[in-house]
């Protein structure tokens, strides 16, 4: 239906979410202010829903997500009510209550805050670095303190007598209730039914028990009748004692984290439901605003609520007048709902945030934990052990740090060399004469390719100068030494000390080592490692490091200047052919084919040398280099499609050239030399595939 949406869909939509947010709304009322007394449940839940409607009113106008409803935070509601209780216990109910309102206030101004700086900075893709087992224990431990603050709600403070145990268990039964009835059918219409149908089910246990409504109240399973009103609670700030929201910093440290941590997650997973991207940045700015201007009303941070919002987003109801119905409802609550208020009971109200607690960890603790590995559960399970008794603060931490760990010693398991060859199986691009490729052939075990990956740190870098130094022993006869960084992401202190180990290992067999494709962030460390080391050579590629290594086996044996083109094309073949072909010089610098070119044809190389590059995204890079007696471009005369690689010539040049047209002639005026022509050519190309079906070879060992 998207934001054209009928007025009907909306208000329907709007009333049931509205009515979904008084009830969790008041809630979170009844935990914050648990145990202070009804007329300061009935004041915190008219400032809470004062905060709610503000709330939705500025995400209507400035989210990315049409539609999205802004509730306070289960989790920093808890988090707050948890780490206050201790320091309230002692304090009058005539200040505990302002002071209470003071803490809220000053989590929500500093999640506000957060929120806007890393939206305003465009950081919201930071959500993707919390481990997820970290996140899962935080919320279970979150879940806890809902099930014993909502037992506290219950029992008005764990006072116990007959009546309030009894609402105890019917409480827990009632959160059961939801929690099983809600996983099998998850609409979040079922949320006010199930608290309709609680309160009637309560109602009629006490016509059954002949209790009446102010046996009731005065048992404390019924709110007082107080009359909430408009406005904001800047008078009870002023007597609020601010040394104790000073002292309980714990809370005011973690909840701006949490919350935006938990916004986060949350526009992640409405995100999936709606099919559409949101621009996190200013959904961070937008809900930023929106806890700022609810600081003002003493509400706990709010953020974007996935089961309300995913009520109009499943029946395609996207509108922005979505949270302005929400926030009106919240309005006419305040306005009208202290008698109804009296006639809420607090098995239910209690109940409902047991039911919360209970979502969280069986979501953790059962529907997630398919998805984990056992040291990750246990993980989950200690950080909740942590945040019940250590507090949260504490307890994210320890998560963090545990996390590390384990990282570090499960990336430790991956083998850090990635791949080792030998220059039998592992050649440069550069074409040699016969008498060097012979060479090679016989002594290119004297070569030794070594490709790291990964990050080298504390935890890699053992391993690694272990398994270099079995792969160098088992060398009879060790010239060059290769490492080739391009796999490496970065490296530690100690991951540096591996190039520093490797240099005077190679050093001790008389061998050169050659470094290639160091990653950037490790040029400078480098720079100093090589100044301390002898033998060590830092090349731009691997390519051209195997090349040196090539350079090194092979001596004072030199690629010659020229070639005779007659030993390229024996038996007379070059005399023939050589009418049917284009003479040209070139200028080193100068390209000989471009890349995407509709040219054919082949040069045979005299003289000089050709470079063959590609295009990557680091720029060209050299996949063959051509002296005389080469052919390049061959592959033109066998495929259609233009030419796929830029040639230059590096040194002046001697090219004969030998198109399509002139092939064609050459096939229709002498057709025995046209095979023969194609013979040569196929034999070149045929070696050139041996030797890459080499490397794949030691690639696959």
């Amino acid at each position: 239906m998207g934001d054209r949406a009928g007025l009907g869909s909306i208000a329907g939509i709007g009333l049931v979410a509205g009515t979904m947010e008084v009830a969790v709304s008041l809630s979170f009322s009844a935990l914050l202010f648990a145990g202070m007394g009804s007329a300061a449940y009935a004041r915190g839940a008219a400032f809470v829903l004062f905060g709610t409607m503000l709330s939705n009113l500025i995400a209507s106008r400035w989210s990315s997500m049409p539609g999205a409803v802004i509730v306070p935070q289960d989790t920093s509601t808890a988090i707050l009510a948890a780490t206050a209780a201790p320091f309230l216990a002692g304090l009058d109910p005539e200040i505990g209550f302002p002071t209470m309102l003071a803490y809220v206030a000053a989590g929500t101004a500093l999640t506000g805050l957060l929120m806007w700086l890393v939206g305003l900075i465009r950081q919201g893709g930071l959500i993707r670095f919390i481990p997820l087992p970290v996140i899962g224990g935080f919320l279970a431990g979150t879940g806890y303190h809902l099930v014993v603050g909502g037992s506290d709600v219950i029992t008005r403070g764990f006072d116990w007598n007959t009546a309030r145990v009894a609402a105890l268990v019917a409480g827990c039964l009632f959160a059961l209730g939801m929690l099983l009835v809600l996983r099998r059918w998850p609409r979040p219409g079922l949320v006010p039914g199930s608290v309709a149908v609680g309160a009637a089910l309560f109602f009629i246990a006490l016509l059954v028990t002949g209790t009446s409504m102010s046996e009731a109240r005065s048992l404390g399973l019924l709110m007082e009748s107080v009359r909430t009103g408009l406005g904001l609670p800047f008078s009870e700030l002023a007597s609020a004692d601010w040394s104790v929201v000073r002292v309980a910093w714990g809370g005011l440290a973690t909840v701006p984290l949490v919350a935006t941590l938990g916004m986060l997650l949350n526009v992640n997973a409405l995100e999936m439901i709606r099919g559409e991207d949101a621009d996190l940045d200013r959904e961070l700015r937008a809900v930023g605003m929106a806890n700022l201007a609810g600081a003002a009303s003493a509400m706990p941070a709010a953020y974007h609520t996935v089961g309300i919002t995913a009520l109009g987003y499943r029946v395609g109801v996207r509108s922005r007048a979505i949270p302005v119905v929400v926030g009106v409802v919240c309005l006419v609550a305040i306005v009208v709902g202290g008698p109804l208020l009296s006639l809420l009971p607090m098995p239910v109200i209690g109940g409902l945030l047991i039911y919360l607690g209970l979502d969280f960890i069986t979501e953790w603790f059962v529907d997630r934990r398919r998805h984990m590995t056992g040291p990750e559960v246990l993980l989950m399970a200690a950080i909740v052990v942590a945040v019940a008794t250590l507090g949260f603060l504490v307890a994210v931490g320890l998560g963090l740090v545990a996390s590390t760990i384990i990282f570090a010693v499960r990336y430790s398991a991956i083998d850090p060399v990635r791949h080792a060859a030998t220059g039998l199986e592992t050649r440069s691009v550069v074409d040699r004469p016969s008498t060097a490729a012979g060479v090679l052939a016989e002594r290119g075990d004297r070569i030794l390719v070594v490709q790291l990956q990964g990050f080298l740190f504390f935890g890699t870098a053992k391993l690694a100068v272990e398994r270099i130094d079995r792969l160098v022993t088992d060398r009879q006869h060790l010239e060059a030494l290769v490492l080739d960084l391009e796999r490496v992401s970065g490296a530690d202190a100690t991951g540096l000390s591996v190039i520093a180990k490797v240099a005077a290992m190679a050093e001790r067999r008389g061998a050169t080592l050659l470094v290639s494709s160091p990653p950037a962030p490790m040029q400078t460390e480098l720079d100093a490692v090589i100044g301390e080391q002898k033998g060590l050579e830092v090349m731009p590629d691997l390519d051209h490091a195997l090349e040196r290594a090539e350079n090194i086996v092979i001596g004072d044996i030199t690629s010659p200047d020229s070639c005779d083109l007659d030993e390229v094309f024996p038996s007379g073949m070059w005399r023939r052919l050589r009418p049917h072909l284009t003479r040209r010089e070139i200028e080193a610098g100068d390209t000989v084919i471009r890349e995407g070119e509709s040219t054919t044809g082949v040069f045979i190389v005299e003289e000089g040398r050709l470079v063959t590059t590609i295009p990557t995204d680091r720029g060209y890079r050299r996949v063959r280099s051509s002296g005389p007696g080469s052919f390049v471009g061959e592959m033109s005369i066998y495929r259609s499609g233009g030419r796929s690689a830029r040639v230059t010539a590096v040194e002046p040049c001697v090219l004969w050239v030998l198109d399509d047209r002139a092939l064609a002639r050459i096939e229709k005026a002498d057709p025995r030399l046209a095979v023969d022509v194609h013979r040569v050519m196929a034999s070149a190309m045929a070696e050139s595939v041996a030797r890459g079906n080499l490397a794949v070879a030691a690639l696959l060992r």
